[in-house]
């Protein structure tokens, strides 16, 4: 019997010396790490690839911050996004922010969105607009706002546009101009 008294006396001790010591920060006096309000969780450098049915990478995202939501929705911030087509042609599009609705794979991008494309024995292209959408499942990105697209020799303006990246197309939809330079 005394082995059992001196085992309760043990564990009281530990359970007085985890209470004085103030159990609930770590043993080191490391602050825990919290969320901002209403986020379950947040990610820094965070990578998202995905994968087309046929095993090669369909696209990735590469973002500074990540706050998810238990709704399922999400902040970003630093945001670029790469839809590899093959070794030598690409798109490329960059945000200063962007956000993913609850239950969506869409991300909505906004602040100096970009999109580059870079094509072997083709004209390279870059894109600005205020936001844009990304459909991830569609594999396209779309807007309604002001875009402006330069290319060498190239100045297009427009309202709206809607790029598809597996067929490599960009439809411009208003106000179209284009400027040509020598």
């Amino acid at each position: 019997m005394r082995p059992l008294v001196l085992m309760a006396a043990l564990a009281a001790a530990v359970v007085i010396l985890l209470l004085t010591r103030g159990g609930s920060q770590a043993p080191d006096d490391t602050p825990v790490a919290t969320t901002p309000e209403g986020s379950n969780y947040y990610l820094l450098d965070a990578q998202v690839r995905q994968f087309n049915a046929a095993g090669e990478p369909a696209y990735r995202i590469r973002a500074a911050s990540s706050l998810h939501f238990p709704d399922e929705s999400a902040r970003l911030t630093d945001i670029r996004v790469d839809y590899p087509r093959d070794v030598d042609r690409a798109w490329t599009l960059a945000a200063d922010e962007g956000r993913i609705p609850a239950g969506s794979r869409d991300v909505r991008l906004s602040g100096d969105v970009t999109a580059d494309y870079n094509g072997a024995g083709r004209r390279d292209w870059t894109i600005t607009t205020p936001w844009l959408w990304i459909r991830a499942e569609q594999e396209q990105a779309e807007t309604d706002a002001a875009i402006v697209g330069n290319a060498p020799g190239q100045r297009v303006s427009a309202r709206g546009m809607r790029l598809r990246f597996g067929e490599e197309s960009l439809t411009l939809r208003n106000d179209v101009e284009v400027r040509y330079q020598p």
